[in-house]
């Protein structure tokens, strides 16, 4: 069965709202998608084998800058490439909305994500000090794009 990558639709927000439960230790609730939704700024997409999702993202874009606010593979569907296609489509749709940077922050621990985003050209420029819920800090990172 052939992977389908393409903007999300408010169907897709269940789905995506389960997976992200999966996915991470501090999770967007629904009404964080809806609302992500229904905003010009945003940008998200969806990673399907046929009526499964493998992954998500979410992308902002403002001026020329953009923001890869969430991005997910599901554990079952990791290492095998998925990631890199699935960042390889938001960068190009933050591209075409007009971003020419681009920013996030990852997880200092998330060694797996840091090797991906390096990989793009990201590079860290910066620590936000207690930036998850837990405590854990962030690297903030950038690229040009």
């Amino acid at each position: 069965m052939e992977i389908k990558i393409r903007p999300w639709q408010e169907g897709d927000i269940e789905k995506i709202t389960a997976a992200e439960q999966v996915c991470f230790t501090d999770p967007w609730k629904k009404e964080d998608f809806l609302s992500a939704l229904t905003l010009p700024v945003y940008y998200g997409l969806v990673m399907e084998e046929g009526e499964k999702l493998l992954g998500y993202a979410c992308g902002i874009s403002v001026c020329d800058e953009g923001e890869v606010a969430n991005i997910a593979i599901l554990p079952s569907e990791r290492k095998k490439g998925l990631g890199k296609s699935l960042l390889t489509a938001l960068i190009a749709a933050l591209k075409a909305r007009g971003a020419e940077k681009c920013f996030l922050e990852v997880r200092v621990s998330n060694l797996a994500a840091i090797s991906l985003y390096e990989k793009f050209g990201f590079e860290k420029i910066g620590v936000r000090k207690r930036y998850y819920p837990d405590g854990e800090d962030a690297f903030l990172m950038t690229a040009n794009i």
